[in-house]
């Protein structure tokens, strides 16, 4: 399984994220890949910069506040080696 976003995949948020929302069961049989994510603010749509704006309002911590307002783009290709290295592992 692999995931996308926009909060750094070392930040204690994945993988809180990934244990709460999957039970423990499935966690044990598959391989996770947390992946960086993308936002460019100014190609958000109108709804998604309000999700956005709203979220970092509400955000406490200083640093993710800061992120949230910033564009961010961690897609690059290497990122995905780790994954197609397993899928040719398993195949």
């Amino acid at each position: 399984m692999f995931t996308t976003g926009a909060v750094p995949i070392d930040h204690p948020l994945v993988k809180d994220a990934y244990e709460k929302n999957l039970p423990q069961e499935i966690r044990e049989k598959i391989k996770y890949f947390p992946l960086s994510g993308r936002i460019i603010h100014e190609k958000l749509s109108p709804i998604d910069k309000i999700l956005i704006f709203g979220g970092a309002i509400l955000e406490k911590d200083p640093e993710m506040k800061k992120g949230m307002k910033t564009d961010y783009d961690g897609v690059k290709q290497e990122n995905l080696t780790p994954l197609y290295e397993y899928i040719e592992a398993i195949n």
